[in-house]
């Protein structure tokens, strides 16, 4: 579960990048962790804590759903349950072999640092896979990865620490965020 604030020791040199698939960007820091700043899941909001991550970077949606569906024949195929642990552990281990991804121990994998491309292709999507209680784990973002000026960088990190921990639902995008603080009257 997300904390609700960004821990204070962040700074924009621990900006990686961000992705765009919603009206305000996820950030992604040096460390593995990120911070979702809207979501249509009021639980998924918040500062997500690094986890064991392996990213993937800006792959090709095609990628990724030939990946999944490689999984399910092979599960298919040699009898395996199609539970959600067993889809996205094989999916993992198909899209590391489609990328030759330098390592194929997706159970305890070096720490690869995620780094955000100059100019990401269209179509592709930041694909990561989360290692939690002896679980695999992926998501698909919402978005590519991209990098961003450290101007911005320094302006979202103000943004998000200007928030208060109150989450509120914007009924015209669906999507929950974080207050803004209120703006203290001059005496």
């Amino acid at each position: 579960m997300p904390i609700d604030v960004l821990p204070n020791h962040y700074t924009y040199r621990d900006v990686v990048g961000i992705t765009t698939g919603r009206e305000l960007p996820t950030v992604y820091f040096t460390d593995g962790s990120h911070f979702t700043q809207c979501h249509n899941r009021q639980g998924n909001i918040g500062h997500h804590p690094a986890q064991i991550h392996l990213y993937f970077g800006n792959v090709p949606m095609a990628s990724i759903v030939n990946a999944r569906q490689q999984a399910i024949v092979f599960m298919q195929q040699n009898n395996i349950a199609n539970t959600r642990g067993n889809r996205y552990s094989l999916t993992c281990q198909f899209l590391a072999g489609n990328l030759n991804v330098v390592t194929q121990n997706l159970v305890n994998p070096p720490a690869v640092p995620l780094i955000a491309p100059q100019n990401p292709v269209a179509g592709s999507r930041l694909f990561e896979v989360t290692f939690r209680n002896g679980q695999v784990y992926h998501h698909i973002s919402g978005g590519y990865i991209q990098s961003i000026s450290d101007f911005r960088k320094m302006a979202m990190i103000l943004e998000m620490r200007s928030k208060t921990a109150i989450k509120e639902l914007d009924a015209t995008t669906n999507n929950w965020r974080f207050r803004a603080a209120p703006t203290p009257v001059p005496a």
